[in-house]
């Protein structure tokens, strides 16, 4: 039974929620593998259309679990972008061509970024704080949200215009 992602299905509705708010969702191996499960599960049900990804407590997700790193780290291993990505796919997660939505609320930063990246809508609570391994960014008073991966597809940007900002938190 999965305990760092929530599967909750809801009709024709797949909820899956990262469930490790002590470490702001943070990726450690146990979730990296229950994540990826998770979707191949939805991508294979025919009767669920559409997934949210949101995380539980004050973050969506806060990027790889440094905690875990500093272990591997003490413990001689050397971490690698292939220990991330599955041999048969060159992604961190698997792919699907149905429709998922990101639900954040909170820090999305790194890897979490990369997770709100994969999805095809992003939606973001007031406190909303985004950006990938090079920035940090909030839809207040600051930069535009830019992807720092260069991820191709799959990104829809909005301009300020078009985004009621919240009050930048300080």
């Amino acid at each position: 039974m999965a305990e760092t992602v929530l599967y909750e299905k809801r009709d024709n509705i797949v909820v899956m929620t990262l469930n490790r708010p002590d470490a702001l969702n943070s990726i450690n191996r146990q979730l990296r593998g229950e994540l990826a499960e998770a979707i191949t599960e939805f991508d294979s049900d025919p009767t669920a259309f559409v997934a949210i990804i949101t995380g539980a407590g004050r973050a969506f997700c806060a990027g790889r679990d440094l905690k875990e790193r500093a272990e591997d780290n003490a413990g001689g291993v050397q971490a690698r972008a292939s220990h991330s990505m599955s041999p048969d796919r060159p992604y961190m997660w698997p792919q699907t061509w149905k429709p998922m939505i990101a639900a954040v609320n909170g820090f999305a930063l790194a890897g979490g970024w990369s997770i709100a990246q994969m999805c095809d809508l992003r939606l973001a609570s007031q406190d909303a704080k985004l950006g990938g391994q090079t920035q940090v960014a909030h839809l207040g008073d600051g930069p535009d949200v830019r992807p720092a991966s260069g991820l191709p597809g799959r990104q829809a940007g909005h301009h300020r215009d078009q985004v009621e900002p919240a009050a930048p938190l300080r």
